[in-house]
């Protein structure tokens, strides 16, 4: 992120001393994360428009971010501030009859992570009643819902046979959970290019939206 010091400085700043009304109205509702006593930085986006920088803080005890777009030009003015809200985005196999060492062993995507038929889950006071295998190469939430698909589309695309052969014994798809700021854009936007992509693969899409947050006064 060092490439970018100038423009993170510069939307720290927004968020420490606010000239924007838009951000003063998030921050009276939104706590941020710190770090070394500075606003966390969760992620910057270089690629968010041609002459726009998005910098991604996250909101303290809550799975959103409050987004500050700083010009790439020299002067590094702060744009605009607006929410973003959490994506996690994994591709899923499950199954009833195979376990999750079968269900590995078609795929040569990595890294993987998941649990076979009769594994004590987590809170340990049950088993799984079904194996299921996730691949999730982009732990990092702080993404736009078509950014973060398109991303594991070029991951999974890299073994298509792999995902074929899962498609033909389990039940595939593509997983969403989006944590949505109660007071921030409920819309999706998906294009037809990204639909297609999914399509070619024989895939579902499965989205779940969790509200967070208080919302704007």
């Amino acid at each position: 992120m060092r490439l970018f010091q100038n423009h993170i400085d510069k939307a720290v700043e927004e968020i420490l001393n606010p000239t924007l009304e838009t951000t003063k109205q998030y921050l009276e509702v939104c706590e941020l994360e710190y770090l070394n006593g500075k606003p966390k930085v969760a992620r910057v986006n270089s690629t968010f428009y041609e002459d726009v920088i998005a910098i991604y803080f996250p909101v303290k005890n809550h799975n959103y971010f409050i987004e500050v777009h700083i010009s790439k030009e020299d002067d590094f003015m702060v744009q605009s501030v607006w929410t973003e809200s959490s994506h996690r985005v994994y591709y899923t196999a499950t199954s009833s009859q195979l376990s999750y060492h079968d269900l590995v062993k078609e795929i040569k995507l990595a890294p993987l992570e998941g649990w076979s038929k009769g594994d004590v889950r987590n809170e340990g006071k049950s088993l799984h009643t079904f194996s299921r295998l996730i691949y999730e190469p982009i732990k990092n939430e702080a993404f736009c819902l078509e950014e973060k698909l398109n991303l594991l589309l070029d991951n999974i695309e890299s073994d298509k046979e792999g995902i074929m052969r899962l498609n033909s014994i389990a039940e595939t798809d593509i997983t969403v959970c989006r944590n949505q700021y109660i007071s921030g854009n409920m819309g999706i936007e998906i294009s037809a290019e990204t639909f297609k992509r999914i399509s070619s693969l024989n895939l579902g899409l499965s989205i779940d939206t969790y509200l967070t947050g208080e919302p704007i006064l």
